[in-house]
């Protein structure tokens, strides 16, 4: 009970900092909307009772809960250190690249996604979906894709970025077709984490002033895709009630309860010895019995089951001031395509915790950032007001 008081109260301070600070405005209303999903609503479903994906103890939910807190305070360190930041003045120092050289290195990455989409047209599970047939995952279960991850990067980090950085160069009819494009590379490979973040971007700082109507067409459209994909996984006995239930469990449940499931895995299994996503694999296969699967993990409770509280502490620390900063220096600008690249970090940092394939994700995010910042024309340089 106290575990579970104490949690509700690091909440709500969360959530006071943020509504102060009115960074729930800014790229942070992801991490916002993260810790609401994967800590609030699972904690309550589990502190009344919820037996739903409910393979681990009492005590397992009780650090859990102080996991929470824990959360909380490294996120609260984020939003105060990006806002203690902002009396710092930018001064900019022109440097630059060409056109010439970045249309160059756009044609390049969109032909590589291309061809590597047309390369395996056969084996992508979005058109086994559509065809009722099951299909995995090439993010889960590798099959006969080769280099899958560099693909991922490639349309998570920079398909969109160039995208954004055309979207106000070019016309409707470009925009459009360039915007299904980016779509279509996401959802092929059957996820749609990815996706619906992308969608979320837009509608959060692109699509301003679109009427109610086309939300509701959004929305429609997303349950749509969820249930094509979904479909064959549930045969007859779909429905639209089990369409809107599965996607609030999805959104509100299944993901943060990962979490306690993890902590109890780790009490029977050395899951130091595992990378991040044999962890994952193993988590899925733990919280439903069979594989395969895998099931995301918010970087604290990682770095908790690996190293302990003391050095999950210290490295979330880190991460805290290193991603507050970012959040700082994406707020000066208003190139939607630099924004990108670091919400869809966040997003990386959420869902896919520290395993050394987001270390590197990161890495790609940081010089395609580098890339885009240098082809406006501009680097930044601070200095106190």
């Amino acid at each position: 009970m106290i575990e579970f008081l104490l949690f509700i109260l690091c909440s709500f301070i969360l959530y006071q900092v943020f509504y102060v600070t009115k960074e729930f405005k800014s790229n942070l209303f992801l991490i916002m909307w993260g810790y609401t999903f994967l800590f609030v609503t699972p904690v309550i479903y589990i502190f009344y009772g919820g037996e739903k994906y409910r393979v681990f103890s009492d005590e397992s939910a009780l650090t859990f809960y102080l996991l929470g807190c824990l959360s909380a305070a490294f996120i609260i360190l984020m939003l105060l250190f990006k806002v203690s930041l902002n009396r710092i003045k930018i001064c900019k120092i022109n440097l630059f690249i060409s056109d010439f050289i970045l249309k160059i290195i756009f044609s390049f990455c969109i032909m590589f996604v291309v061809l590597y989409i047309l390369f395996y047209w056969r084996e992508w599970p979005f058109f086994d979906f559509v065809s009722g047939d099951i299909s995995d995952r090439p993010d889960i279960v590798k099959g006969t894709f080769q280099g899958f991850f560099i693909y991922s990067l490639f349309t998570s980090i920079i398909i969109p970025g160039i995208y954004f950085h055309l979207k106000d160069k070019k016309g409707k009819l470009f925009n459009l077709l360039f915007f299904i494009f980016v779509c279509f590379s996401m959802v092929v490979s059957g996820n749609k984490g990815v996706f619906l973040y992308f969608i979320i971007f837009n509608v959060l700082f692109e699509w301003k002033k679109i009427r109610l109507s086309t939300y509701l067409i959004i929305i429609v459209g997303l349950m749509a895709i969820y249930a094509l994909i979904r479909l064959p996984f549930i045969g007859d006995n779909f429905s639209l009630s089990y369409l809107i239930e599965s996607i609030s469990e999805r959104i509100f449940l299944t993901q943060g309860m990962a979490m306690p499931a993890v902590i109890e895995l780790a009490k029977s299994t050395d899951v130091t010895m595992m990378n991040s996503n044999d962890l994952k694999y193993t988590l899925f296969n733990f919280v439903y019995g069979y594989s395969p699967g895998s099931m995301p993990l918010f970087y604290t409770a990682e770095l908790y089951v690996r190293y302990g509280w003391l050095m999950m502490s210290f490295i979330s620390v880190i991460i805290s001031l290193v991603f507050g900063f970012g959040a700082f220096v994406i707020n000066k600008t208003k190139d939607s395509a630099i924004r990108w690249v670091y919400y869809i970090s966040l997003y990386a940092l959420i869902m896919g915790g520290v395993g050394s394939a987001n270390l590197f994700f990161f890495i790609v995010a940081i010089l395609w950032w580098l890339l885009l910042t240098l082809s406006n024309g501009t680097i930044t340089s601070r200095s106190g007001k």
